[in-house]
């Protein structure tokens, strides 16, 4: 605020002489032109732009690590856990701020990495897996993602055993269940 308020006064001070002095200091030379008058303000309010940009540079580091900590505490709130039972077995789905894992009785069965800015533009992610339970083979697909919402939904051989709604608010600092019901 205070940066703010010495940039006022310096503009208000520099269009004050630009402005009473300008013709007498200019008399006779190539300033004289209206043009060149704005143009030569326009360079001069740049270099105390530019002057004081250095000056808030010097205090940034602490900013830094406020925005490193706000950051971190996005990433946590968008991990999420998905836990289901079905028969002996027990699915995880973890949900990270980039990549999304299918547990299946504790293993690594498939994951999905976004490690590229484009990657960002899909909005949802499709995990498979398999259950092996005596001999009989069960598919498992978890269909996952959202723009403004994380939607999980867990499938063993076409039947829906999860569907859980997370809404997170806009500003991102909060986490909110909506829907928990796996019936809808």
């Amino acid at each position: 605020m205070f940066l703010k308020l010495c940039k006022l006064v310096i503009y208000i001070g520099i269009m004050y002489l630009f402005g009473y002095y300008y013709a007498v200091i200019t008399k006779g030379t190539l300033f004289d032109n209206f043009f060149i008058m704005l143009l030569s303000l326009f360079i001069i309010i740049y270099l105390f732009e530019w002057l004081f940009s250095k000056v808030k540079r010097k205090n940034r580091p602490e900013k830094d690590e406020d925005v490193d900590q706000e950051w971190e505490k996005v990433k946590s709130d968008l991990k999420q856990q998905f836990n289901v039972k079905y028969g002996n077995n027990t699915i995880l789905v973890n949900n990270e701020y980039n990549k999304e894992e299918l547990y299946i009785n504790e293993n690594l069965v498939d994951q999905n990495e976004r490690t590229r800015w484009y990657h960002w533009l899909w909005s949802f992610y499709q995990l498979n897996g398999s259950i092996d339970d005596y001999g009989k083979t069960t598919k498992v697909k978890v269909k996952i993602g959202g723009w403004k919402n994380l939607n999980c939904r867990i499938y063993v051989d076409k039947e829906l055993v999860l569907k859980e709604k997370i809404k997170y608010k806009i500003q991102l600092d909060k986490v909110e269940r909506v829907d928990n019901d796996p019936n809808k």
